[in-house]
């Protein structure tokens, strides 16, 4: 991706999984066209017709990244604020991120095959981090399993949430964490949730 938009916008879409409209797609030079599923197979019959090119941008001679790679000015004022700003917003606590960041730093300074090698060694260390294996198991397979009510007991029907509220006392307000005393939950928490129940009404 840092090879077909600028470093910027290429690292807060992988970094972060932000996803993009297919015009704002387009825009950027992410893809070539925008058309309706029926239409996909003419428009790419006449993409060819009229002279596209069979090789990658970045595999022409002369090819030069969006934004000139990492020996420019913008580069140097993004990639040292970047692992700070990742810092800030993850705590260290997704060295897979880390890894998107040496890829695209590291990557944009050698051939893209070379590229390759190394972003598949980065992915090769974090697949083994018990990082991804949480993740893996907890964000995917395991929330797989509960959407399909894996954990609900027996005879339980399911219930759709409308509103979930909580208030705290006045005795909770912030203060030292040493001189903060641990929170009773059933006498000074108060949960009030409204749901609804198939074919029984609200609760």
């Amino acid at each position: 991706m840092p090879r077909l938009a600028n470093a910027q916008d290429a690292l807060q879409m992988m970094t972060t999984g932000q996803s993009l409209t297919p015009q704002r797609a387009k825009a950027m030079g992410l893809i070539h066209q925008v058309v309706e599923p029926d239409q996909l197979i003419e428009a790419a019959r006449q993409m060819i017709r009229d002279g596209l090119k069979p090789v990658a941008p970045w595999d022409e001679k002369g090819f030069k990244a969006p934004g000139g790679g990492v020996w420019t000015p913008a580069a140097a004022q993004l990639f040292p604020a970047a692992p700070a700003i990742l810092r800030r917003e993850t705590s260290g606590n997704y060295p897979a991120a880390l890894a998107i960041l040496k890829c695209v730093y590291e990557g944009l300074q050698l051939p893209f095959d070379t590229a390759l090698k190394i972003e598949q060694r980065y992915f090769t260390q974090i697949l083994q981090t018990t990082e991804a294996f949480s993740m893996i198991r907890s964000l995917f397979i395991s929330m797989q399993e509960l959407g399909k009510g894996a954990r609900r007991p027996p005879g339980v029907e399911k219930t759709e949430l409308k509103k979930v509220a909580s208030s705290a006392p006045a005795s909770w307000a912030p203060r030292s964490p040493m001189s903060r005393p641990p929170p009773a939950f059933p006498s000074c928490l108060s949960i009030v949730i409204r749901r609804r129940r198939q074919g029984q009404g609200s609760l």
